[in-house]
């Protein structure tokens, strides 16, 4: 389902997004950590090597090992105290800058004049007893004498070795061979199970490297933050993948929830009753869905009458038609067959075949006005226009309608020209203008009028005829509509007059109306547009 595929998906995302979330902390916070030990340690060797004069046998020359915060003014019996006493001519206790044996004030210092080193301690000695006193854990006594040894700074000669302490070695080999060639270097070692950072620094004289200073820093403290931030993390996500898990359900679960109530709705709706509609909550996707789907019911729905409608105006015309053409067909059949039956007289033939004639004649102009509307509806219908005078067209109009019994008024403009098919158009006139004439009472007056409105031309033809009931004037451009269906077939019309008049005047881009009122007569109104 589409919800358990949401949901999975999303805590998919979530878990790589917060994974990649925790490494970029964790790694950050470690470069952040070791960047301030790095900082620590150059700070820490910057400082020593700035308090290294080069001049042996002097304070702060290339034979003291003192920390910087041991130079100053205290004097030897200070320096005798708990804190290393240094000898840089193999004598115990002496600083002066007198060579000693074995050591040329000219050539530096040699590999004797740090001997003095093995018997003095530069760092003060741990006791047990004090440590105690003091509530210091005895256990954790070693670790302390590692951290004293890591933090106190090594010389180095080129060989490797401690000139200090020569049992000792390089803590870390490779920053110490990357010092020998002139650059500082970081690494990482590991002394008496603590682990720390280690910095070479190279230390010169007279421009060349005479010693590798190395210098120590736990990183206890950082690795065990580091630690607990992994740990933290590493609880931390999958804890937070498991609640958006039960969080996603739920507001997956609400979020599609409206797809249900849209499935339920849309399943119960049928030919029957397709106007109903889909239930619209807010204005989200799914709101505008429920909207475009009850657009989609709409409009079902109307094709559904539009078809329902076609489907009666087909089954109507087929009956009108069918019954226009049965009409004169059964004439002409009851005609043939009198004249068949027996010998008559040259005078009842002649009666006979003029009866046919005239039947032959109604049915063809049933069949041509059928043909004329077919063409009109796909498009087939050719006009020849051209430019026309209207009031020669309703003139012609007029001319071709018997209107003897009656009284014509016309008013009407001469100046008005169309782009029109002339034929076309008095057909239109010609149909109209004899409806009025056929139901209006003889002597009574039939007004045709046009004139100019604006870009369009009107004309009218305003009766004083029986008028037509409200109901049926929607309905009278419609195929084979009849208001009385026995007296229009009495009268020889087909009901197709009104139709084709309206598919004519809708192929001159016009418009066609009729209002009427019963017992006051009927006007029709036809707009054509002025080219």
């Amino acid at each position: 389902m589409i919800r358990t595929k949401l949901t999975v998906w999303n805590c998919v995302v979530l878990s790589i997004v917060l994974t990649v979330t925790g490494l970029a902390v964790y790694f950050t916070t470690q470069r952040i950590l070791f960047k301030g030990i790095d900082d620590g340690l150059l700070q820490r060797a910057q400082l020593f090597a700035a308090s290294w004069h080069g001049i042996p046998g002097q304070p702060g020359g290339p034979g003291d090992m003192r920390r910087p915060d041991d130079h100053g003014d205290r004097n030897d019996k200070d320096r005798q105290g708990p804190g290393p006493t240094f000898s840089f001519n193999g004598n115990p206790g002496t600083t002066s800058g007198d060579p000693g044996p074995g050591q040329s004030a000219s050539n530096g210092p040699d590999n004797n004049q740090f001997r003095g080193f093995e018997n003095r301690r530069m760092e003060p000695e741990i006791d047990v007893q004090a440590a105690k006193e003091q509530g210091i854990d005895p256990k954790g006594l070693s670790q302390i004498k590692a951290l004293q040894t890591v933090l106190r700074p090594m010389a180095l000669d080129l060989t490797g070795k401690d000139v200090v302490h020569p049992e000792q070695t390089a803590w870390d080999k490779t920053t110490f061979e990357q010092a020998k060639s002139g650059q500082q270097a970081y690494g990482i070692s590991v002394q008496d199970g603590i682990r720390i950072r280690v910095l070479s620094y190279p230390m010169r004289q007279n421009g060349k490297i005479t010693y590798i200073l190395q210098f120590g820093a736990p990183m206890s403290a950082e690795l065990q933050a580091l630690g607990q931030l992994a740990k933290t993390l590493t609880i931390v996500l999958p804890l937070a993948v498991t609640v958006m898990l039960f969080v996603g359900v739920i507001l997956t679960r609400r979020a599609l929830r409206p797809v249900g109530q849209i499935a339920s709705a849309a399943e119960q709706i049928e030919i029957t009753n397709l106007s109903d509609r889909l239930p619209v909550h807010g204005e989200d996707e799914f709101a505008q869905l429920s909207s475009t789907f009850n657009g989609l019911l709409g409009r079902l729905e109307e094709a559904f009458q539009e078809k329902d409608q076609a489907f009666g105006q087909l089954r109507r015309f087929t009956a009108d038609a069918s019954h226009e053409l049965k009409t004169p067909l059964t004439a002409i059949q009851l005609r043939t067959g009198l004249a068949l039956r027996k010998e008559i007289s040259a005078e009842k033939y002649q009666e006979h075949l003029l009866a046919i004639d005239r039947a032959a004649g109604q049915m063809n102009a049933v069949v041509q006005d059928l043909l004329f509307l077919a063409a009109s509806d796909e498009g087939r219908l050719n006009l020849r226009k051209e430019d026309a005078n209207l009031a020669d067209i309703v003139e012609d109009s007029i001319f071709s309608v018997d209107t003897s019994h009656h009284q014509i008024e016309r008013d009407i403009d001469p100046n008005i020209h169309l782009s029109v098919d002339p034929a076309a158009m008095t057909r239109v006139l010609v149909n109209i203008v004899k409806n009025a004439v056929l139901y209006t009472e003889k002597g009574k007056t039939i007004r045709v009028t046009s004139h100019r409105h604006g870009n369009s031309a009107v004309v009218k033809v305003i009766d004083q005829g029986e008028g037509i009931p409200a109901n049926h004037v929607p309905l009278i451009f419609d195929r084979f509509h009849r208001v009385d269906s026995s007296r229009f077939r009495d009268s020889g019309g087909s009901g197709l007059g009104l139709a084709i008049a309206k598919a004519i005047v809708e192929l001159h881009n016009g418009k066609i109306e009729l209002e009427s009122e019963v017992q006051k007569g009927t006007t029709v109104t036809i707009t054509l547009p002025i080219h």
